[in-house]
């Protein structure tokens, strides 16, 4: 009966890690595509500002 235990303990330690490990990759790829449209986001604003002021 220990040696269960002790199995599900490490089973559910190893997922736990895993989950951690990929909400922190979430977190990166979320913080990097959202830095990727803001720089879009204010180069399209910029563009529009320009040809505002050349009309």
């Amino acid at each position: 009966m220990a040696y269960v235990n002790t199995f599900y303990q490490n089973l559910t330690h190893s997922i736990s890690k895993s989950l951690l490990i990929f909400k922190d990759q979430l977190g990166i790829t979320y913080r990097y595509f959202s830095y990727i449209y803001k720089i879009k986001f204010t180069i399209c604003k910029l563009y529009e500002i320009k040809n505002e002021f050349t009309l």
